[in-house]
């Protein structure tokens, strides 16, 4: 989502990202890389976009879709890429182990060095003075701007396939190939662990007020949680042709926390509202005699819930 929350921006192996509206409709192409986009997001002001790319460079493009700076410098392919709250920096993760911060007109400023293994994703802590990075080496690493370690985050039992900082920048989520997304401090002590996937976990998010966490899974759901690791509900994404081997990609709420949206695969993106998933969540609390009511809600999450309302009532008046 764009900052304002009016325009969704997605990334393909077709070597292009593009924007779209809410309601699906295209609005802009970003050509010119030369291989797959892995990733692509936007500055903080909503106006300048960033891609990265296994052309290994990242791009800077205007929100029309105009070229406007290439960062070259990584060996490897460029898995991630950000802006800094400020919108003046930018990061980039790549396959060649190492992330690199840059200027918003290409030139390197430093480069970040230590893992033992792919860069899969890199941020900037809210405040714009930390630096965190998720590694193929089983850590989350956090940096100073000049390229300085100040910690390492072990415990993952797997690949970290990405990690964020919470909106205060207190805490840190990750998410691993071990099945599991962990909450740690930001000086590195293990607060929680969300189990419960039945496949890596390929992305994890906290929601805008901090208090919510969202996993995404190779086992085609995504998953809510309390910050103190405690399961809410269960978005399960249909996949009738079984044709998705990695399950769901993505999952990020949006600006106003009211949805969730999710990728599936490729090329199935799906939002959830946020209520409908915090219904579920209520419903599920009462207790077994709104499990089978629970269960039709999880399975069927764009079913109108005016249609189920009878049995609704019929499970609030059981559980009272």
């Amino acid at each position: 989502f764009s900052p304002d929350g009016q325009t969704l921006l997605t990334a393909s192996v077709d070597r292009t990202a593009r924007l779209w509206s809410p309601d699906g409709k295209a609005l802009a192409t970003l050509q010119g890389h030369g291989g797959r986009v892995w990733q692509a997001s936007f500055s903080p002001d909503g106006q300048t976009l960033v891609t990265a790319s296994d052309d290994a460079t990242a791009r800077l493009w205007s929100r029309d879709g105009k070229a406007l700076a290439t960062l070259q410098g990584h060996a490897d392919s460029v898995l991630h890429a950000d802006f800094s709250p400020d919108g003046r920096t930018l990061v980039t993760a790549s396959d060649d182990a190492t992330a690199r911060l840059w200027t918003r007109d290409g030139k390197a400023l430093a480069t970040l060095q230590g893992h033992g293994g792919p860069v899969r994703h890199a941020a900037f802590s809210p405040d714009g003075q930390t630096l965190l990075t998720a590694s193929h080496d089983k850590t989350v690493r956090l940096w100073s701007l000049d390229g300085r370690a100040l910690a390492t985050l072990q415990g993952h039992a797997g690949p970290v396939w990405h990690a964020a900082f919470s909106p205060d920048g207190q805490t840190l989520l990750s998410a691993s190939t071990d099945n599991s997304a962990r909450l740690w401090s930001r000086e590195g002590k293990a607060l929680a662990t969300l189990k419960g996937h039945g496949g890596p976990v390929w992305h994890a998010a906290f929601s805008p007020d901090g208090q919510t966490l969202l996993s995404a899974s190779a086992d085609k759901t995504a998953r809510l949680w309390s910050r103190d690791g405690k399961a809410l509900a269960v978005l399960r994404l249909s996949d009738e042709r079984n044709r998705v081997e990695r399950g769901t990609q993505f999952g990020a709420f949006s600006p106003d926390g009211r949805h969730v949206l999710t990728l599936l695969g490729r090329d199935e993106a799906q939002v959830w509202p946020f209520t409908e998933a915090g219904f579920v969540a209520r419903i599920r609390q009462i207790g077994k005699p709104c499990h089978d009511l629970a269960e039709r809600q999880r399975a069927y999450p764009d079913e109108d819930l005016a249609a189920s309302k009878a049995a609704v009532d019929r499970c609030l008046a059981h559980a009272r």
